[in-house]
């Protein structure tokens, strides 16, 4: 199983056979379609929706017309609409490309004895028309069933009619539905093999919703990215994986964790030289071998006991202090007043006592016499405090 699939093969089961659709599936016709549809509304002078062609993808001529009458509200029969858009399709489905790795995977199941039949709503007219390019190509398919004309297809897609039909003519064991696979671009088509009861893959119009065909079994950007072994069919060599397969991713329904490609497909291939290399190369990138994680845990480890007792250093050792030396330098005069302030600044709130003296001696003196003297006793204690302040004499 390719690392980039599901991996999830029990969510399919085995088929024998592979029914495919035409228009938008094996050729690259809906665009001549969308343009013819778009030519003969507008030629009413009415506006041309673009999306509009979604809903007529897969079906009959006539279906087509008569929804696109209705929709448009056309002045005009549902036939001679239908002529007037065969008339303008026509000259252009005789030179239609196939869709990318179509032709790859319709060769690889002829290849390996794989049944294949065609269930397309065109006309069989039109369908000789669309295939005259690749003779060879489509001579490879078993029968081919023409919903437009087919006298036993009664109900044209999303009724299962076509993909019934396709089912039962082929050899003898005719496969049971559940055995067959097919290949769709519309929505319409999807519904009608669901109903037939098969698994359907679907490569739709970017254009076209993820609502829309969640219901499918699988949903593919092309055929480039198919691996027929999830449907137990024979898987491709490894010489014919597509170049880009790498980064590409198979959608499932309601799972989230595959995404589209990055880029369109290509139909490029890879050999096996080319493969080896691009795995060597990754698992250079992802995988380590048991020498390498044993010397990877022992680093770690060992950087881990490393920074344990680093920590007990820290803890335990107070830090050195760092000594700087400063360079000698005497104080301006301006420089000493900011020290003196700061040294003030940072004195405690309370100040320490002043020393005015001894203390009054004549302590039996009557309040009033006391009264009386005090102002003359503090401006002498002031005097003497202020006189205290030069120089002390010599005893």
């Amino acid at each position: 199983m390719h690392q980039h699939c599901c991996n999830r093969p029990s969510k399919y089961s085995p088929v024998t056979h592979v029914i495919f659709d035409l228009d938008g599936t094996i050729i690259d016709s809906e665009r001549v379609y969308g343009r013819a549809f778009k030519h003969v509304v507008e030629s009413f002078d009415v506006p041309y929706e673009d999306d509009f062609i979604l809903k007529v993808q897969g079906r009959v001529q006539y279906d087509g017309s008569k929804i696109a009458v209705e929709h448009f509200n056309l002045p005009c029969s549902i036939e001679k609409f239908m002529e007037l858009y065969l008339e303008n399709a026509n000259q252009f489905l005789s030179d239609l490309n196939l869709m990318p790795g179509a032709e790859r995977i319709i060769n690889h199941l002829h290849k390996f004895n794989v049944p294949i039949s065609i269930a397309t709503s065109s006309a069989e007219d039109a369908y000789q028309t669309k295939t005259e390019k690749f003779p060879e190509l489509f001579s490879k398919f078993h029968h081919v069933v023409c919903g437009g004309t087919d006298p036993e297809v009664h109900n044209g897609k999303p009724a299962p009619d076509i993909f019934l039909v396709a089912a039962s003519r082929f050899d003898e064991p005719i496969p049971e539905p559940n055995k067959c696979l097919v290949f769709e671009d519309s929505v319409q088509g999807m519904k009608a093999g669901l109903a037939a009861g098969m698994q359907v893959i679907i490569i739709p119009e970017p254009m076209i919703s993820y609502e829309d065909w969640k219901l499918a079994t699988l949903r593919l950007d092309s055929f480039n990215y198919m691996m027929p072994e999830l449907f137990d069919l024979p898987p491709f060599p490894d010489k014919e994986i597509a170049k880009e397969f790498d980064r590409a991713r198979v959608i499932k329904y309601g799972d989230s964790s595959f995404r589209l490609p990055q880029q369109q497909d290509s139909a490029a291939i890879k050999t096996n030289e080319e493969k080896r290399s691009v795995e060597t190369e990754e698992e250079k990138g992802s995988i380590e071998t048991e020498e390498e994680k044993g010397s990877i845990k022992a680093d770690e480890e060992q950087k881990s006991t490393d920074e344990e007792v680093e920590l007990t250093k820290d803890e335990t050792e107070p830090d050195e202090a760092i000594e700087i030396e400063l360079p000698e330098h005497e104080p301006s005069i301006d420089e000493d007043l900011n020290v003196k302030e700061s040294v003030v600044a940072e004195e405690p709130d309370e100040a320490e006592p002043i020393d005015f003296g001894e203390p009054q001696a004549e302590s039996s003196r009557t309040d009033l016499d006391e009264n009386n003297d005090l102002n003359e006793t503090e401006d002498e204690k002031f005097v003497t405090a202020i006189e205290g302040e030069g120089e002390t004499a010599p005893p």
